[in-house]
């Protein structure tokens, strides 16, 4: 009899063991996916992110080049000659203004929102370059030499410091390792 009872507790030990295995297995595989799960989220955003940020900066960069239009190659600012080309630039900056604007709403869905705010100090100062050559091409602004470089040169260096801070704060969201899904 006591033979009997060994083999019905060693059994149901053997089962407990089972059991317990299997639940444990199962809650390691289970974690396992959903860890594979946010790993594999995160690397998505991080790439939408990488390229959200990419083509905001490309914009900056073309929004350079349209200024260096009145740039002298020892990188003061130079009055044109007409109107026109004012007129020219300012259509130029207008179409990057509205790129830019399609850039922010981007960075508003990738986040995160450390990025936020350098990048809208880049809006900003583009659409303030906009609105200062397009004043000048419609002649509601009229600027001396001396004054003309001086603002320009300004609004060239918050630009430029905007992208850099801009720059930094996305590289530090790119360099961020995921962390792992949080355990119930």
């Amino acid at each position: 009899m006591s033979q009997v009872i060994a083999a019905a507790i060693g059994a149901l030990v053997a089962m407990a063991g089972t059991v317990g295995a299997g639940w444990l297995a199962y809650k390691a595989s289970r974690q396992q996916v959903g860890d594979n799960g946010y790993l594999e989220h995160a690397r998505t955003l991080r790439q939408e992110r990488r390229e959200t940020y990419l083509a905001t900066l490309v914009v900056y960069h073309q929004v350079q080049r349209a200024l260096e239009t009145f740039e002298r190659p020892d990188g003061t600012f130079v009055l044109p000659a007409s109107r026109e080309a004012y007129r020219e630039t300012a259509r130029q900056l207008d179409a990057l203004r509205q790129d830019f604007a399609q850039q922010w709403y981007a960075i508003e869905l990738v986040g995160p929102n450390s990025v936020r705010p350098t990048a809208g100090d880049m809006y900003e100062l583009i659409r303030e370059v906009y609105y200062r050559v397009e004043g000048i091409a419609t002649g509601d602004i009229s600027l001396s030499e001396g004054e003309y470089w001086d603002d320009a040169s300004d609004l060239q260096n918050q630009l430029f410091t905007a992208s850099e801070d801009f720059a930094r704060e996305a590289r530090l969201v790119l360099e961020k390792l995921p962390e792992p899904a949080s355990r119930p």
